[in-house]
């Protein structure tokens, strides 16, 4: 992407990144995950949803895209349109089929 990668706030419990090889994620777009440092949240979806209470624009209602998962730029959706023509395997995968982390206390 040609843009930078915005930084979320510190201690927010989500960051933006983008992908590659990922079995979930559109190669190349930039979306939101959880802090793995921080375990704030217990997805990434969660962490999406606090990205966005906190202004970041995200991707609602984009054929074969997951609502809420991707950060909404022009710059972003071109790079889902070509992501998704390059590889349809990744059309409307559901995040929520991502491995479960135990985000509970270690002692």
């Amino acid at each position: 992407m040609g843009n930078a990668v915005p930084v979320a706030p510190a201690g927010s419990g989500y960051v933006f990144a983008i992908a590659d090889g990922s079995e979930f994620y559109i190669p190349d777009a930039l979306h939101v995950e959880r802090d793995d440092e921080l375990f704030l949240f217990a997805d990434d979806e969660e962490a999406a949803l606090a990205a966005e209470r906190d202004g970041f624009p995200l991707i609602h209602g984009m054929e074969d895209v997951p609502d809420g998962v991707y950060l909404d730029t022009a710059e972003n959706r071109a790079v889902i349109l070509r992501g998704l023509e390059e590889f349809p395997e990744c059309r409307k995968v559901s995040h929520s089929q991502q491995p479960e982390m135990d985000a509970g206390p270690t002692f």
